[in-house]
């Protein structure tokens, strides 16, 4: 969603402010260098740093957490974690887990490709994607062929995905996977033909747009 808002700003400013894209790029690259720094600022995922058993980091990240939240961080000095725990009781523990993560086979798309049914989940998987996004892609090609005003067709595009966005995430919740694929290829379907034979009609386009990018 927050990627449709961007690309309704971007034509915002070209259509009302300014066709020189000089000047739309400074504060991007100030905002690029802002978000490096924020991000170099932050400490590591508690997560990781449990998972890889840095536990004095983990819990200097927890402490961090906690000062955010506005509650008690210096209980964290006293936290011992429960892997930490059996280690400790137990030192030969890691040698152990590594021994058994070392003996385990590492799988390959070889092995993939060996097993039908997941060569068939494979295949499937990567045709859907292809047909879910064939008309994505080819309309952005396209734009500046379709009647009308490109900026104004732009916003139907960035408008058309925001709400595909929306579409998603309700159709996901309520109507489960397999019902939300065969909504959004028949969406995609009807713009793809639409497009083929109503494309020179300018008052239809924002409604071939629509349908082919929500699909």
């Amino acid at each position: 969603m927050a990627e449709s808002v961007v690309y309704l700003l971007d034509i915002m400013y070209f259509l009302y402010i300014s066709k020189e894209w000089v000047w739309l790029q400074i504060p991007n690259v100030i905002l690029c260098i802002l978000g490096i720094i924020w991000i170099y600022s932050n400490p590591e995922t508690p997560r990781y740093l449990l998972a890889v058993q840095r536990w004095e980091d983990a819990r200097a990240c927890f402490k961090h957490i906690a000062k955010w939240n506005g509650t008690d961080s210096a209980i964290w000095d006293e936290v011992i974690f429960e892997k930490e725990a059996a280690i400790l009781d137990d030192p030969e523990l890691v040698q152990r887990e590594q021994d058994e993560k070392a003996a385990q086979p590492v799988l390959t798309w070889r092995d993939i490709w060996a097993i039908p049914v997941l060569k068939t989940n494979l295949w499937s998987a990567a045709l859907l994607y292809m047909e879910a996004t064939f008309n994505f892609y080819l309309l952005t090609f396209y734009l500046k062929y379709f009647p009308g005003n490109v900026f104004e067709n732009s916003v139907y595009f960035a408008c058309s995905d925001l709400i595909a966005f929306c579409c998603a995430g309700v159709g996901l919740k309520y109507l489960g996977m397999k019902n939300t694929i065969r909504f959004a290829s028949a969406l995609a379907l009807t713009g793809g033909i639409s497009y083929l034979f109503l494309s020179t009609i300018e008052d239809l386009v924002p409604v071939i747009v629509c349908l082919s990018r929500i699909g």
